[in-house]
């Protein structure tokens, strides 16, 4: 597979929130070898999970306001876990 295939793999199976264990599994790799590529700060398919993996997390939490807003307790508590980590992530 080349880069930009996997780079593309990787995005799609990030926005499926799927770990990454799992997708060296879809992506017939050693775990290893993967977590190596994702664990390097330069490498531009890391660069593309880890701001994929921004992107989801953003969405998430914008249906948590919004179900808050909507009266969902169970969204108002996740909306103060999402408070209080913005608030000790200094």
């Amino acid at each position: 597979m080349d880069r930009e295939s996997l780079r593309q793999s990787i995005i799609e199976y990030t926005r499926m929130l799927t770990p990454i264990a799992d997708m060296a599994v879809l992506l017939d790799m050693h775990e290893s070898d993967l977590r190596d590529i994702l664990s390097d700060p330069d490498d531009d398919i890391a660069k593309a999970f880890r701001r994929t993996k921004a992107e989801v997390a953003l969405d998430i939490r914008k249906r948590d306001i919004e179900m808050a807003a909507a009266g969902s307790p169970t969204a108002a508590v996740t909306v103060s876990n999402h408070l209080a980590k913005l608030l000790t992530d200094d």
